[in-house]
């Protein structure tokens, strides 16, 4: 006998949680609320002539779900991949609803021209409280500049060519400060990233960490006072 496994994320941040079970029809549970729902999707594939030839430049995935319960709950993602000419992903999500709402901005993108390289990973969570690590770098030969910005923290600096190690001064909530910080990728499907920077009298810290295996993603955002979690199967 099989077993059937539905699709379950459970999200928690500073400011509340939420707790979905199933895809086409679902059971949502969040902060002082529940509700039951429906979402629809659709896939495309865009194509682009070159020539005699047809290339695959992006594939795009809409979704939207709408619930009730003890009140109304509207849901709203795009999920992009880039092939050509740039590859990357770029992913946005929406919720809005009797308790509040929140949106979600991913980005990751590596561009390469020439000698030149610039590469985005951006991840933004705006709610009631703000958490985000932005991370970017733009290197030509053997220089490299970088930035890092977290919910109260923009830095700008250098960094080595693999944009591993970064240095760098900016702003801490509008004062002068410096940090540094460390992308790495212990085991393969696991990306870290952690940022220190330090002000007058104020220091922030950032960390983030993403693992992807199968069908299990999980994505954990710290930013001093705030955090995010989420995990879906």
């Amino acid at each position: 006998m099989g077993v059937v496994v539905l699709p379950a994320s459970f999200t928690w941040t500073s400011d509340g949680y939420r707790v979905k079970f199933g895809d086409t029809l679902f059971f949502e549970v969040f902060n002082d609320g529940w509700g039951v729902g429906v979402s629809l999707s659709k896939s495309a594939t865009n194509y682009q002539k070159l020539g005699f030839l047809k290339v695959k430049t992006s594939e795009v995935t809409l979704k939207t779900g709408l619930s009730f319960g003890n009140g109304w709950n509207v849901f709203f993602c795009v999920d992009q991949k880039d092939v050509i000419p740039f590859p990357g992903s770029l992913y946005y999500e929406f919720f809005i609803g009797r308790s509040g709402g929140y949106a979600i901005l991913e980005q990751d993108y590596i561009v390469k021209i020439g000698g030149y390289r610039l590469s985005l990973d951006n991840f933004a969570y705006m709610s009631r409280d703000t958490v985000m690590f932005h991370s970017g770098q733009f290197s030509m030969g053997g220089t490299s500049f970088a930035y890092r910005a977290l919910n109260n923290t923009v830095l700008f600096g250098i960094s080595d060519p693999d944009n591993v190690l970064f240095l760098g001064a900016g702003l801490l909530n509008w004062k002068l400060a410096g940090g540094a910080g460390f992308n790495f990728t212990p085991i393969n499907g696991v990306d870290v990233k952690l940022l220190v920077s330090a002000a007058v009298d104020e220091v922030s810290f950032g960390f983030m960490t993403r693992a992807k295996k199968g069908n299990t993603d999980l994505t954990f955002v710290l930013n001093t006072n705030e955090f995010y979690f989420s995990v879906k199967f």
